[in-house]
């Protein structure tokens, strides 16, 4: 991986060399991941403060990308790679500069949604916000293998809430480690009822996972963990 470094440094050189007509620019530089390793195949997007400019590149085997004869104006840059977070950043390009930008990526989040049933009679209650979507996973692509769910011990009904015909949705946010433990866990909405919240608590502290691989390796990912309790009359 440490050759890796000097060969971005290498290809950022002679990016900059290139010149552009006069009055324009261009924009040049790298994309990386957390470890510092050089990411191929990513998707990139400049576009200008007014909207009025919009190009798409794609970064070499070598991780590296340039737009060329560019106005001058600020550009946002977005990259996307699969298994990583949207990158977003904004890029000032002067009359007949060469801006650079090493854009380094983060390790995707990892989203958990498990209903809890049980028979009872929901209390009437008001409409509250759906959670939206399905349950989804960091996309396997790249050097970045999702982690996976290996147990998932499912909470228990606290009886009180449900002989009050109380139901609710716990969020958790969490770090699965590079072992496969869920640690510092959180929980996210505080207006939950308690019994709700130490139920979740109770059960996704047993939750295992095959750990997140990045070039091979385990590293540490966030997860987002919607757990509904929910009554069938």
């Amino acid at each position: 991986m440490l050759f890796l470094r000097p060969l971005a440094a290498l290809l950022l050189a002679v990016l900059l060399n290139a010149q552009s007509p006069a009055g324009r620019g261009d924009i040049v530089g790298t994309v990386s991941d957390p470890t510092g390793a050089l990411v191929p195949r990513a998707i990139l997007t400049a576009t200008s403060s007014d909207n009025a400019i919009r190009e798409t590149t794609v970064s070499d085997a070598a991780g590296a990308f340039a737009f060329r004869n560019l106005p001058p104006s600020i550009y946002t840059l977005e990259v996307e790679s699969p298994g990583f977070v949207r990158l977003r950043r904004e890029t000032p390009l002067a009359s007949g500069a060469v801006a650079q930008s090493v854009l380094r990526l983060e390790i995707g989040q990892i989203k958990e949604t498990l209903r809890i049933t049980t028979k009872g009679t929901p209390k009437a209650r008001a409409a509250s916000p759906q959670l939206a979507g399905a349950p989804a996973r960091i996309r396997i692509g790249g050097m970045v293998q999702p982690a996976k769910l290996l147990t998932q011990v499912r909470p228990e009904y606290p009886a009180d809430l449900r002989d009050q015909g109380i139901e609710g949705t716990v969020l958790l946010h969490a770090i699965i480690s590079k072992t496969g433990e869920p640690t510092s866990i959180g929980v996210q909405n505080a207006a939950i009822p308690q019994p709700f919240a130490d139920a979740a608590l109770v059960a996704v502290r047993q939750w295992r996972y095959s750990p997140v691989l990045l070039n091979g390796e385990p590293v540490e990912a966030v997860t987002t963990i919607a757990l509904e309790f929910r009554l069938q009359p």
